[in-house]
């Protein structure tokens, strides 16, 4: 028969199987992410593997190879407001302290935010430090929605005072007017 102790250990970890199937890990030995660098993004599953920057898309181990966003988050400049996401399979950084709610800065190389004001270490790349930071699932969400909508066609430019979108009926006047003018100056030419 079982020991207390052991039964204790197994229901705890059935309990935590039930409430998270997919569990934090960098490294699994029956597969092909053995060689993996450590990325608090990759979920490690019955499926395979998935990214939670891409909204738990699945990957391969050539997708974590190619992805600078480990390499991002183990930097010691990494900054707490730098936002890793993937669209479309490429990792993009935004920067939160520059972005607002309808606006993102973002680019496809974490460098280019690195010599901002705002710094602030981002601490330990592991899963609990990222789960720590507060908002970051709404920020990932608002700023995914952002970037992926296509950007609005430009608006034609305001057209002048008087100009015929703005007073048809002064203008066709002003027009008539101008016409007949020509067309008197045009005959004093003729005839002189």
């Amino acid at each position: 028969m079982p020991s207390r102790a052991t039964l204790e250990a197994v229901a705890r970890y059935q309990s935590a199987a039930i409430t998270r199937p997919i569990t934090w890990v960098t490294r699994r030995r029956d597969s092909d992410s053995a060689n993996l660098p450590a990325c608090p993004y990759r979920l490690i599953g019955p499926d395979g593997m998935q990214c939670e920057a891409e909204e738990r898309a699945p990957i391969c181990a050539d997708d974590c190879l190619r992805c600078t966003i480990p390499e991002a988050l183990q930097h010691p400049k990494a900054c707490l407001y730098l936002l890793p996401l993937r669209l479309d399979g490429e990792p993009i950084f935004v920067c939160r302290a520059y972005s607002s709610k309808v606006h993102a800065l973002a680019s496809r190389n974490w460098r280019d935010f690195c010599f901002c004001n705002y710094w602030f270490p981002r601490g330990d790349p592991d899963p609990a430090n990222e789960a720590s930071i507060p908002g970051l699932a709404g920020a990932r969400r608002r700023y995914r929605a952002i970037l992926s909508t296509p950007p609005a066609p430009p608006t034609p430019p305001a057209s002048p005072v008087g100009s015929a979108d703005v007073r048809p009926e002064a203008s066709r006047a002003r027009r008539l007017r101008w016409r007949g003018l020509i067309e008197r100056l045009r005959l004093f030419w003729l005839w002189r």
